[in-house]
């Protein structure tokens, strides 16, 4: 369990150190925890106002599936808290099975006045939201009767949107994409293109990163970051083999990988990023947990309907 690394220099800093064993390490990381959920406990029992609940759920690359809740109350000072109240394993992503275990989860924490439960728009969370409403209906905790119990999330309402809209966009941003994966595909690749970087008077540790395909606001991040750096893709395409015989590079079927990008490329990721900066800077306000955000998004979503069709995008 220990490297003889981390034990050497442990001795160095307290020579009177005593390593503990496997189970000692365990046991007190569970005594930690027991002590922590003990203090929410009575937080909660002595609690009057309501919580708020979200859940998401995803399947690990071990195809194991996941869920998390996260728990929002205000305490008595009007300070909002968030604390995840539980991460489990469930056994499927229906939306019975979700009800379930998060039913379970808020019995366990002897929560029973929830005020909302907020998820994305997945039609299993419909399911799980309907099923939650039955039981604190039979509680007799609801508000309004639960009318207002299930909230849709906002960001990904946006991320819906948007994601429809980068697909009818993306033949044209493929090329620059193939671009950022030459240079992120090696450190050597890098380390040439921070190179290029230096002789046009940009960063010598310029890097552009590669896209989430789940997440638009990181292909919005890409393309962002790849636009600084057009003039140093510009002149690898000039002076770098490697880098043009990358786009040279034939399948079976004769095809080239991807045409370098043109001019009306980037023009198209410059006008798409500047379309999507306000879409950005929306998520990341409707999304931050420190703050109340509820109050923001009937605000963000209008001065989203107004500025974004006057955004001047033009796709050649």
């Amino acid at each position: 369990m220990w490297r003889v690394g981390f034990k050497e220099f442990i001795l160095e800093a307290q020579p009177q150190w005593i390593q503990p064993s496997r189970k000692l390490v365990a046991k007190r990381v569970w005594e930690l925890y027991q002590s922590e959920k003990g203090k929410m406990m009575s937080i909660f029992a002595q609690h009057t106002k309501r919580v708020s609940v979200t859940t998401d759920t995803w399947t690990s690359i071990q195809n194991i599936n996941y869920m998390v809740v996260p728990a929002h109350f205000l305490d008595s000072d009007w300070k909002l808290h968030k604390r995840i109240i539980n991460f489990c394993s469930i056994t499927s992503h229906k939306g019975e099975d979700i009800g379930r275990v998060l039913e379970q989860c808020l019995r366990e924490w002897d929560i029973n006045r929830v005020f909302t439960i907020t998820v994305d728009n997945a039609s299993a969370n419909d399911l799980a939201v309907v099923y939650m409403k039955r039981r604190l209906r039979n509680m007799n905790t609801l508000s309004f009767d639960g009318d207002f119990l299930h909230l849709r999330c906002a960001c990904h309402i946006i991320n819906l949107i948007v994601k429809d809209g980068i697909k009818e966009l993306e033949d044209g941003i493929d090329a620059i994409w193939h671009y950022v994966k030459f240079i992120r595909s090696s450190s050597s690749r890098l380390d040439k293109f921070r190179e290029f970087s230096v002789l046009e008077h940009l960063n010598k540790t310029a890097n552009v990163p590669l896209d989430v395909i789940t997440r638009w606001n990181s292909t919005y991040l890409k393309l962002a970051a790849a636009l600084k750096f057009e003039k140093v893709f510009d002149r690898m395409g000039d002076e770098d083999v490697q880098f043009r015989q990358y786009f040279e590079v034939k399948d079976t079927k004769g095809r080239k990988r991807t045409d370098p990008p043109i001019e009306a490329d980037w023009r198209n990721a410059q006008a798409l990023v500047h379309f999507l900066k306000k879409i950005y800077e929306t998520t990341l306000k409707l999304s931050a947990w420190k703050s109340v955000t509820a109050n923001l998004q009937f605000k963000e979503m209008i001065s989203l309907q107004c500025k974004v069709p006057n955004q001047n995008l033009l796709i050649y």
